[in-house]
């Protein structure tokens, strides 16, 4: 997950991995239930995110706590 959100944080571009990051957060939960809560989060902030400015910012922060 942290190469895409890289991927993310470079292009701006979030539609084509919507579905992914949340799958990968959904196996996180799995063996670290703390961690997922927190990415959910950032993750919710990640998809209301306006710009693509913001959209690489948040990206970058979800990809620095991986």
């Amino acid at each position: 997950m942290k190469a895409i959100l890289n991927q993310v944080a470079e292009s701006g571009n979030l539609e084509e991995v919507k579905e992914t990051i949340s799958t990968q957060i959904e196996k996180i939960e799995e063996s670290d239930a703390v961690k997922a809560r927190e990415l959910t989060t950032d993750f919710e902030a990640l998809r209301k995110a306006a710009t693509p400015a913001q959209v690489k910012e948040q990206a970058k922060k979800m990809a620095a706590k991986l």
